[in-house]
C-alpha cells in the first residue's frame, strides 16, 4: 500500500500548481458568484441499514442503449459491465476481428459507435496480460469521469460526461449525481468486503465513505442551484455477485487511480476556485476524497495479500491502463474554468504526471 497517501496527494497538487506557474487563491479573493452564500449539509446522514436498503433498490428502469451490428467474427461480453466510473468495460474475443486499432489506446469514434453504442464516441482499448502469455482484450466505453460508482450509474451517465464541462451549472449538477450514486457504490463495496472476508475496518471505512458521499451530494447540488442547474436523480444499482478478481480490478481502477485523481482534482479546485463558496466546499470534499482514495489503496493491499500471482499482475496492469486512459481524457479537457477552479488540459496533464511520480509509479 502507498503509505501516507493524503500528504502525497497534497504534495503532488502543490508541485503541479508550481509547475504550471500558478498558486492558491487567497481567501479574500473575489468571487464569480454570491460569495456570502452558505451551504448547509449538516442534516443527519442515513445509518448503515438505510444505506444497504437503498443499494438493493432496483425499481428504476435502466437506460436503454442502442448497439450497432458487430463485424463478422467479433464477439463482446459484459455490455454494460465492469470498472469505468463513467461508462462501462466489455471483453472482446479478437481485436483484429473487432477491427480495433491495436497500436492505439484511444479508438476512432466510429469504432466506439460500433463496439460500445451508437451514440458513444469515446472508448479505450486494453490488452491485459494474464497467465503465461495469455491475453484479455477489453474496450472501456465512455468518458473517464471520477469517483466510485455502481455499474447502473456508469451506464446512466455515460452519455453525459463528455458534455458538462463547458457549463458550470451542468458540471456541478453532474457532480452531484455522481456523488449521490457513490453512496450506493460504497454501500455495495462494504457488503462485498464482508462477503470476501476482508478485515472489518475496511468495511467500516466504506460505510463511513458512503455517509460522506451523502453530504457531498447535498453540497454539490446546492452549488449547482447557485449556477442555475438541478442535479440528476441518482440511479439505483442492480444486485450482482462478482468474483474476487473482478472486484479487485474494479477497486484498483476506481479506488487506486480514479479516486486518487478525484481527491487531487478536488484539492486543486480548493486551491484555485475563484468562487469563494465553491472553494470552501471543495476544501471539505477534498479532505474526504483523499481518505476515500486511501481506503481504496488499503483494500488493494489486502486483496494483493490474498490473490494469486496472475491476478496481482492483472490488477497492476489495470492500474497502468487506467492511468493512461486518464491522461488521454485530460488531453482534451479544454481551457478549464476559473470560477470552479477546474484545470485546463495542460494543467490536468501536469497534475496527472505529478500523481504518477508521487503515487502510481
Amino acid at each position: 500500500m502507498k503509505r501516507r497517501l493524503v500528504p502525497r496527494i497534497e504534495h503532488a497538487v502543490l508541485l503541479a500548481l508550481a509547475a504550471c506557474g500558478t498558486s492558491a487563491v487567497k481567501d479574500d479573493a473575489g468571487s464569480d458568484g454570491a460569495a456570502d452564500a452558505t451551504i448547509d449539509a449538516t442534516a443527519d446522514a442515513p445509518d448503515d441499514a438505510s444505506l444497504d436498503a437503498s443499494a438493493d433498490d432496483t425499481s428504476d428502469e435502466p437506460t436503454q442503449i442502442v448497439y450497432l451490428p458487430l463485424p463478422d467474427g467479433c464477439v463482446t461480453t459484459g455490455k454494460p459491465d465492469a470498472f469505468a466510473p463513467c461508462g462501462y468495460t466489455e471483453f472482446i474475443n479478437d481485436p483484429n476481428a473487432c477491427q480495433v486499432d491495436i497500436d492505439a489506446d484511444v479508438q476512432d469514434a466510429g469504432e466506439c459507435n460500433v463496439l460500445c453504442s451508437a451514440d458513444e464516441p469515446d472508448c479505450v482499448y486494453y490488452d491485459l496480460i494474464v497467465g503465461e502469455g495469455g491475453h484479455e482484450y477489453l474496450i472501456n466505453c465512455g468518458q473517464g469521469c471520477i469517483g466510485r460508482l455502481h455499474e447502473r450509474a456508469r451506464d446512466d451517465v455515460a452519455g453525459r460526461c463528455a458534455h458538462v464541462r463547458f457549463d458550470r451549472g451542468a458540471w456541478l449538477a453532474e457532480s452531484a449525481a455522481l456523488e449521490a450514486a457513490s453512496v450506493d457504490a460504497f454501500a455495495i463495496l462494504a457488503r462485498e468486503l464482508e462477503r470476501f472476508g476482508a478485515p472489518a475496518h475496511l468495511a467500516r471505512g466504506a460505510r463511513r465513505a458512503a455517509r460522506d458521499e451523502v453530504r457531498h451530494a447535498r453540497i454539490t447540488a446546492i452549488l449547482a442551484e447557485r449556477f442555475g442547474a438541478s442535479a440528476h436523480a441518482a440511479t439505483s444499482p442492480e444486485s450482482r455477485v462478482r468474483d474476487r478478481r473482478t472486484f479487485a480490478i474494479e477497486n484498483a481502477v476506481e479506488g487506486c487511480v480514479r479516486e486518487t485523481f478525484g481527491a487531487a482534482l478536488a484539492a486543486w479546485q480548493a486551491a484555485r476556485a475563484k468562487d469563494a463558496v465553491v472553494r470552501d466546499a471543495m476544501r471539505e470534499i477534498a479532505r474526504d476524497e483523499a481518505r476515500h482514495a486511501e481506503l481504496g489503496w488499503r483494500i488493494d493491499a489486502w486483496l494483493a495479500s490474498v490473490s494469486s500471482e496472475d491476478d496481482r499482475r492483472a490488477i497492476e496492469h489495470a492500474k497502468k491502463d487506467a492511468v493512461r486512459a486518464l491522461r488521454e481524457s485530460a488531453s482534451v479537457w479544454g481551457e478549464g474554468d476559473e470560477a470552479l477552479g477546474l484545470p485546463s488540459a495542460s494543467e490536468a496533464t501536469r497534475l496527472l504526471a505529478e500523481l504518477d511520480a508521487e503515487i502510481w509509479a
